[in-house]
């Protein structure tokens, strides 16, 4: 049921979308070159630096200026789109926090949005798909006048987030709290379900309903927010249960190339956006349930996409540890058409958005992807990042932005480097209510590295120093809290590093750096805690 949705999603898109796609002959240089300094701290800062702030703009220099709300797509300036405006907001609290937006002029904008919210055709108190400036909806495929609770949902992410965020006294400010929680107790979440099932698409003008939401996709969101909703507008948990986990949700002994996949139909995780949509302001790390570990799900899905480009998919796509990451784009070349692509609707196109938002899970394969790009692909770097799409194969590039694939990028490797957006969103209340309403709590573990997962291929889990911190940094879990030793030793045991180390009953993350280690080498990375257990990870430090 997943596929078909993203499927018919897909086509309703194509047919509304125009491609702006351009060859590029003359800018792919040889693959990043590998020595002691490509992966340093200040390289891929400067990197991420770049994208972000590019990204950013895109929501707020680029916005539509009448209305603050994102541009559905650069080469379409009239088409407003809600959903990816949610997910815009957060991206402008981004360019807040790092200091390239001034606090005042975001929240204002953010004013702006929610003025226009408040005016724009709505459908038992949700927003539609796309949106002109003046308020009205713009059919979306057969949409004439309807209602998607997917898209208020995300626009719903962005407002929670921005109202932890902006909690200050300025009239701005308290107009973004104050609209927030209007809207929150306006939308009918319940309208939106029928014969026990809730729907994406509430058509007003045919009273019909289209698309359920089952099984696992992108849009878990949306139930966590649905059942938290007031009274009398929730969905009640019954429906979570029946409709989103009771249609081929989970597989929980599945496997796909040595990775533990328990959720989804396709075994190899379908499109990877999947895994970061909703996750965008969601944070895996605290979310387990019977049926997953929802980090465990989330990065392996990433791993499992990266493995088929590099080592599964037809030599003449050209993909390669620098070149991965399918998900749902606009192409370019002799493929320009938006399809939402993955391992098994391949057509060698990336995505630079599939692998640069996954950045949280797979934070060196990442960097590949991302220095890559920035050295190598110079025309497809424009005025706001990375454009939708490029072929590895006869290198040509799709210049043009859409919203809703753009937005992701800034966001998690945000959540990479400073978890802003997990911490603002997770900590809202009617989030957390959702989450224990669902029976998602946060994970009580073994002592370990619970959250490393180890390259099935290469036997190794690959680290780099973290761009801000500059130190390389695992995550551990303990029982007690006490002393810790931390070891590097090679594969003869030779130790090469130690390391003393204050822990706490919990996660914990353990930080390291010595200029004496050496660089793109493979180590036993061992954590022996104060009662004397040994816990070992094999390690290859970049």
């Amino acid at each position: 049921m997943c596929r078909s949705v993203l499927n018919i999603l897909a086509l309703l898109f194509s047919s509304c979308m125009l491609c702006n796609c351009v060859e590029d002959k003359s800018t792919m240089g040889e693959d990043v070159v590998l020595n002691d300094n490509t992966y340093a701290p200040m390289v891929v800062r400067s990197a991420m630096n770049e994208q972000q702030q590019k990204v950013v703009n895109y929501f707020f220099t680029g916005a539509n200026e009448q209305t603050g709300m994102a541009l559905n797509s650069s080469s379409n300036k009239t088409i407003l789109t809600t959903g990816a405006t949610g997910f815009g907001i957060m991206n402008l609290i981004i360019g807040v926090e790092r200091g390239w937006i001034n606090r005042e002029e975001a929240a204002q904008q953010i004013v702006k949005i929610t003025r226009f919210l408040k005016r724009a055709d709505r459908f038992a108190g949700a927003w539609a798909h796309w949106y002109k400036p003046d308020g009205r909806m713009v059919p979306f495929g057969s949409q004439m006048q309807a209602g998607e609770i997917v898209e208020t949902a995300f626009m719903m992410g962005g407002l929670l987030t921005a109202s932890e965020y902006f909690t200050g006294g300025s009239d701005d400010e308290k107009e973004i709290r104050k609209a927030t929680e209007e809207f929150w107790n306006s939308i009918e979440w319940n309208h939106f379900v029928k014969d026990g099932m809730l729907y994406w698409i509430w058509h007003q003008d045919k009273n019909s309903y289209e698309l359920p939401l089952v099984g696992w996709n992108e849009t878990l969101l949306v139930y966590i927010l649905a059942m938290a909703a007031p009274d009398a507008h929730k969905v009640s948990s019954d429906i979570y249960k029946n409709c989103w986990q009771g249609y081929n949700f989970a597989n929980l002994t599945r496997k796909t190339y040595g990775y533990s996949l328990p959720l989804g139909t396709d075994d190899t995780g379908g499109p990877l956006f999947l895994s970061q949509y909703s996750f965008l302001g969601l944070d895996p790390r605290y979310m387990q349930d019977q049926y997953a570990f929802y980090w465990t799900q989330n990065v392996s899905h990433a791993l499992i996409n990266r493995h088929y480009c590099v080592y599964e998919a037809p030599k003449e796509y050209r993909y390669s540890e620098y070149d991965w990451g399918l998900t749902a784009c606009e192409g370019c070349g002799e493929h320009p058409d938006y399809v939402s692509r993955d391992p098994r609707n391949d057509d060698g196109i990336i995505a630079p958005t599939a692998a640069l938002s996954a950045f949280p899970y797979t934070p060196f394969y990442s960097t590949q992807v991302l220095l890559n790009l920035k050295n190598n692909y110079s025309d497809l770097n424009g005025k706001y990042g990375f454009g939708v799409s490029y072929c590895p194969a006869d290198k040509s590039v799709g210049k043009n932005y859409l919203a809703m694939e753009h937005a992701p990028i800034a966001i998690m490797m945000e959540n990479y480097r400073s978890g802003l957006i997990w911490k603002l969103l997770m900590q809202n209340e009617h989030v957390q209510k959702g989450l224990q309403l669902a029976g998602i709590v946060q994970p009580i573990f073994q002592p370990g590295f619970n959250l490393a997962v180890v390259n099935s291929e290469t036997g190794v889990y690959d680290m780099m120093r973290h761009p801000d911190r500059e130190l390389y940094e695992i995550d551990f879990y303990a029982n007690v809290s006490g002393k810790a030793l931390l070891t590097l030793s090679t594969e003869k045991d030779e130790d090469v590093y130690s390391v003393s180390v204050d822990i706490s009953a919990g996660m914990n993350t353990i930080s390291f750096f010595d200029k004496s280690i050496m660089r793109n080498k493979e180590y036993k990375l061992t954590v022996i805690d104060q009662d004397k257990k040994v816990y070992t990870i094999p390690v290859k430090l970049r």
